[in-house]
């Protein structure tokens, strides 16, 4: 028996296992992951559009608009790409819907893009506190999130 037919009895034996509301998690799933899956490719291709005109009009990386731009750019792709394999993960079975730790992560990733897009020039400084909070909030949340996941001390 050839590895895709087995993995399709594999799959087959796992449908028939769920029940109603997981099969629609499943589906839902499989379409979130496949609409995901297209914005990343469009995203890619946006950014070797960037990376390409940066090579052929000879523009300067290191102008912060041009830099920043570009790297909010992988950055999204970055993002886009956590958040895709948060949700195949579901598909294949390996964990639940909700992952606070992935979700967390995929937050912290997004506050970074929002940081290099920032133009501390033109900020102001109640928005750097607050996201100074939101900065400090999040790293205190991966810490407790990460506790919680260790396994129990005997």
């Amino acid at each position: 028996m050839n590895e895709p037919t087995r993995m399709i009895d594999k799959y087959t034996k796992i449908w028939r296992e769920l029940g109603f509301y997981e099969r629609f998690e499943q589906i839902a799933a499989i379409f979130l992951s496949v609409l995901v899956s297209i914005i990343v490719l469009f995203a890619c291709m946006q950014v070797a559009g960037d990376v390409y005109n940066l090579v052929i009009w000879n523009v300067e990386l290191a102008a912060p608009d041009t830099f920043r731009n570009l790297f909010a750019g992988v950055l999204t792709v970055l993002i886009a790409l956590e958040f895709n394999h948060s949700i195949v993960q579901v598909i294949e079975r390996k964990q639940s819907i909700v992952q606070v730790r992935i979700v967390v992560q995929i937050a912290i990733l997004a506050l970074v893009r929002k940081f290099i897009l920032l133009d501390l020039a033109k900020t102001e400084a109640m928005v750097l506190i607050g996201l100074g909070a939101v900065v400090f909030s999040l790293a205190a949340l991966h810490w407790v999130v990460k506790i919680a996941d260790l396994p129990p001390r005997e």
